[in-house]
């Protein structure tokens, strides 16, 4: 398993970094930055999401419907 350093607090994250420190896809961190559950700011192609967003972040778990309550 590769280590994935821990960037500046005052650095926005990439999606690859949010990805890695969640355990999460990159398209489901770019699915959540588009719709909202996951505060990020676009520029041009590339996503910058702040690191207290990337920490509180919750991936959904896999076969969730847009619609379903989560599970505790």
């Amino acid at each position: 398993m590769t280590r994935v350093p821990k960037p500046p607090p005052d650095r926005p994250l990439t999606v690859a970094e949010v990805a890695a420190l969640r355990g999460a896809s990159p398209s489901a961190v770019k699915n959540a930055c588009a719709d909202g559950t996951l505060p990020a700011t676009r520029f041009g192609r590339a996503w910058a999401i702040p690191a207290y967003a990337a920490a509180k972040w919750t991936p959904r778990p896999v076969g969730w419907r847009k619609g379903q309550a989560r599970k505790a």
